[in-house]
């Protein structure tokens, strides 16, 4: 890859990577850091969990079927 090319790619990761921080961000008023890490473990299982849920029903969406569930 070229510069230009490889600064867009890595701008668009940190640009995801900053999204996803700020969607699984634990509260303020959790303080404790264990709780903390155990707390944005979870939100990003639930977050993934969602994510992949809805790209499996649009997938079954655009090859007109509708998925068992």
């Amino acid at each position: 890859m070229s510069e230009p090319e490889t600064h867009v790619l890595s701008s668009a990761v940190a640009n995801l990577q900053s999204f996803w921080f700020f969607l699984t961000r634990p509260s303020s008023s959790i303080t404790d850091p264990e709780l903390r890490h155990r707390v944005r473990a979870l939100a990003s299982t639930f977050l993934l969990t969602i994510v992949l849920s809805f790209g499996h029903m649009l997938q079954h969406l655009s090859n007109s079927s509708v998925p068992p569930y």
